[in-house]
């Protein structure tokens, strides 16, 4: 949500109790229609204000563990009159809000219902004018808690701190000294400044410092330029803060390599790691990778180098993909990427192939017709120990996110793991880890810049985000709509088999079409209708086939929905 609330002029603020575990056991797709229900709705309804969601642990009156989730804002709010018309289904306030900011007055009552169903209760404050808190309580059970057996890593450094707005510096400085931190919250930018004078150095006050573009982008990169300059210890350790849809108007050649960036709203684990990593700390079991702003920016342009001459320095990829669209797209991540590419699209393949030539690395699809690609890593890995081969990397591509997915990965012999929609940063920092030998043998393309086109800021119910395939093309327009055009195909191929399957009771066909769905929708940007094909697969693998019945009803009118989207793409990219 955090775009949208951006395209509005709002500041997105999220707090998580840092003495919340790292994972709950509880329902996450009915909790994320929740939070997705009313933070949707509090950007709707507010204009250059701000949003906080706010994540609390309780006590249950019968000892158990409960959380409070709380979503405020500084919009419009409720009259007394309309707050007892909330959560009932077509009630939105007021006509005049209807017509104003659009919406059925669905998702208040699909909120309270979800609600019921994870056994909690849910209300809200307010008064017209003075915005709105809505707030929920469920029940969850604590599950793994790194923090719990990391204790203190920070303890003796001192921290600096210069957020956008109080509730963010709070917010940051909670999360570190939960973790032993010392740390000093600085009042504005005028006040770092002075800290400086008389040649004085930052670094010699402080360990880390942390400052925020919200408090005036060109001020705070003049005092971030001259302490370079100066040659301040400080330098190599400061993390900035930026909205996300700032990122790319960073000139990566100026702060490549010399700077920790983090978007808003901050992530508890990513402030966390991000502070580990200036620190020179590790902190084993938190999540929530960093990127340098290098890594984050658009990435150059390289030349694909020859084949054989990619195969006789040990750097030709070998990549099995039964989807032809995901295929495609991939492809042309890893051709932009400098990266010489072979394709097959099944196991029996793939397996051939490697039997009867080298090759640096094998990406394979772990859901494969034939021969699959847990089966294909087991042979691989069987092939060279007999043969005493060198060991070829092998990355796991699939879009499961299930529990265990990572485990069995490892079990047959792969190396690592990329889950789907795949990211051209992600991507990068895969070849690098594991074939450096291909990141040696790439060139620059001397050709114009390619700056990557945004088609707006969406959210997790985008009909369609075009940012991957805008990722995968490295900016080339021309290349999208004949994408689209395959994706489409193909979707269409994969709900007409899923829809069959449903009509033959055939439910281990129709899990593996809603999940090849899903894989293919995600990359492409149709975000809702893979969330969609997600719910449908869930079920299904939770043996619930009524329900993965009733939710595959919608998937025809939704793949309309999107194929007007691509078609109105299309009349665009004509014109």
């Amino acid at each position: 949500m955090a775009p949208r609330a951006e395209e509005k002029r709002n500041r997105l603020g999220v707090f998580i109790d840092p003495t919340i575990p790292d994972e709950l056991i509880g329902d996450p797709t009915r909790l994320r229609q929740i939070l997705l229900n009313l933070v949707g709705n509090a950007v709707k309804f507010t204009d250059n204000g701000r949003i906080d969601i706010d994540v609390r642990a309780e006590t249950a009156e019968d000892g158990g563990s409960r959380f409070l989730f709380r979503v405020h804002d500084t919009g419009i709010g409720i009259s007394e009159e309309n707050k007892r018309k909330l959560f009932q289904p077509f009630e939105q306030g007021d006509s005049s809000t209807m017509r104003r900011f659009g919406g059925t007055g669905l998702g208040l009552s699909i909120c309270r219902a979800l609600v019921d169903m994870l056994g909690g209760e849910i209300g809200a404050d307010s008064r017209k004018g003075r915005g709105a808190t809505f707030w929920f309580r469920i029940p969850m059970l604590p599950s793994r808690d790194p923090t719990a057996v990391i204790g203190r890593p920070f303890a003796g450094h001192h921290i600096g701190i210069l957020a956008g707005d109080p509730g963010t510096a709070e917010c940051i400085d909670t999360y570190l000294r939960h973790l032993g931190a010392h740390t000093d919250i600085i009042p504005s930018l005028r006040a770092l400044n002075r800290m400086t004078s008389g040649d004085k150095m930052l670094g010699d006050q402080f360990d880390l410092l942390i400052v925020d573009h919200d408090r005036g982008a060109e001020g705070v990169s003049r005092f971030v330029a001259a302490r370079e300059k100066a040659g301040d210890p400080i330098s190599p350790r400061t993390i900035i803060l930026m909205p996300r849809g700032d990122i790319l108007s960073i000139d990566p050649e100026r702060l490549a390599g010399q700077y920790l960036f983090i978007p808003k709203p901050v992530q508890r684990a990513m402030i966390w790691n991000a502070a580990a990593m200036a620190l020179g700390l590790n902190l084993p079991g938190i999540g929530a990778p960093v990127r340098r702003i290098a890594d984050a920016a658009a990435l150059p342009l390289y030349v694909t180098p020859d084949t054989e001459i990619a195969r006789a320095e040990g750097a030709l990829v070998l990549f099995a993909e039964d989807n032809p669209v995901n295929c495609k797209v991939i492809c042309m991540m890893l051709e932009r990427l400098g990266i010489a590419v072979e394709t097959v699209n099944n196991g029996n393949d793939a397996w051939t192939r490697i039997r009867r030539q080298p090759y640096g690395m094998l990406i394979t699809d772990c859901h494969m017709p034939e021969m699959d690609g847990y089966e294909l890593a087991e042979k691989v890995r069987t092939l060279e120990r007999a043969n005493e081969r060198p060991h070829m990397p092998i990355i796991a591509l699939t879009a499961d996110a299930l529990i265990g997915t990572k485990e069995r990965c490892r079990a047959a012999g792969m190396d690592d793991y990329l889950p789907k929609p795949v990211d051209r940063a992600t991507l990068n920092e895969m070849i690098q880890r594991w074939l450096p030998k291909a990141v040696q043998l790439r060139r620059p393309a001397m050709t114009d810049d390619h700056t990557t086109p945004r088609n707006g800021p969406f959210g997790d119910d985008a009909i369609l985000d075009l940012r991957y395939i805008h990722d995968a093309v490295g900016g080339d327009e021309t290349m999208v709509a004949p994408l689209l055009e395959d994706y489409i195909r193909n979707a269409r191929r994969l709900v007409d088999d899923m829809l069959d399957a449903f009509e033959d009771r055939d439910f281990l066909r129709a899990r593996e079409a809603a999940h090849a769905a899903k894989g293919t929708s995600r990359l492409a940007g149709a975000v809702r209708f893979a969330n969609l094909c997600e719910q449908i697969e869930l079920f299904l693998c939770a043996g619930d086939t009524s329900r993965a019945a009733e939710y595959s009803r919608r998937i025809e009118p939704e793949l309309a929905v999107v194929s007007q989207a691509v078609a109105g793409h299309d009349r665009r990219s004509i014109s």
